[in-house]
């Protein structure tokens, strides 16, 4: 029997409780309290992060990834298939504005008792062709080796835009979420600091001037303090 991959979660406890162990506290009971309380509150924040569906969409569409670090096999079969319907919704996309423009383009058909059983047998194959494509175009980008841990997955994907065209329009989506929002967060803060309600009339030009002013005013601070 395979032994059970261990999930980023247990990985990240595994590196602090090495560190740990090199520097020879690991025996040492708080050393161990320490330990136990990290991995608690590790787990209780990211235990369950293979369940959140961006994120293990954004997992598998990064070529450096994929599905390698997945360790709850449903939640890398959910997100795989909410990959195949993301693709499905596009070439359906698609495929309604070619049959838009084949419409304004056709001029009037001569009237056949079988039009429409034609046409039920021509949709039928084109959307058995188009699934069967979009399958091949996802296990084909799965099975590609996964690129180098220093590479930009946007940069690889420019390269994989003529071999995945569909997951080439699904990505950038998804990879390009912004991790926190602290930083966002911040800026209000710092805007909250100078917006005053002795200062309620400053607009939005100048604000934005004066929270570069602060943010320049902090960098060269901590410059002057770390040299």
């Amino acid at each position: 029997m395979a032994p059970k991959k261990k999930s980023l979660v247990w990985k990240l406890y595994d590196r602090i409780d090495d560190n740990t162990s090199k520097s020879g506290v690991a025996g040492e009971p708080v050393a161990r309290e320490v330990l136990k309380l990290a991995l608690q509150e590790i787990t209780k924040r990211m235990g369950s992060i293979e369940h959140v569906t961006p994120l293990a969409i954004a997992n598998i569409l990064d070529p450096r990834f994929k599905k390698n670090h997945f360790n709850d096999a449903i939640a890398c079969r959910n997100a795989v298939s909410k990959i195949k319907d993301l693709m499905k919704i596009h070439l359906r996309q698609i495929e309604e504005i070619e049959s838009d423009s084949d419409k304004s383009d056709k001029s009037e058909e001569t009237f056949s008792l079988w039009k429409d059983h034609y046409k039920l047998v021509h949709r039928n194959w084109k959307s058995n062709k188009s699934e069967d494509s979009l399958s091949d175009e996802l296990s084909v980008y799965l099975s590609c080796p996964v690129g180098r841990l220093n590479d930009n997955p946007l940069e690889i994907w420019k390269d994989y835009k003529i071999q995945f065209p569909i997951l080439h329009k699904i990505v950038f989506k998804y990879l390009t979420m912004v991790g926190t929002s602290v930083l966002s967060e911040r800026q209000f803060s710092q805007a909250a600091q100078v917006m005053t309600q002795q200062r309620n009339r400053v607009k939005g030009k100048r604000l934005r001037k004066i929270l570069i002013c602060k943010r320049e005013y902090i960098i060269n601070k901590l410059i002057i303090k770390l040299f």
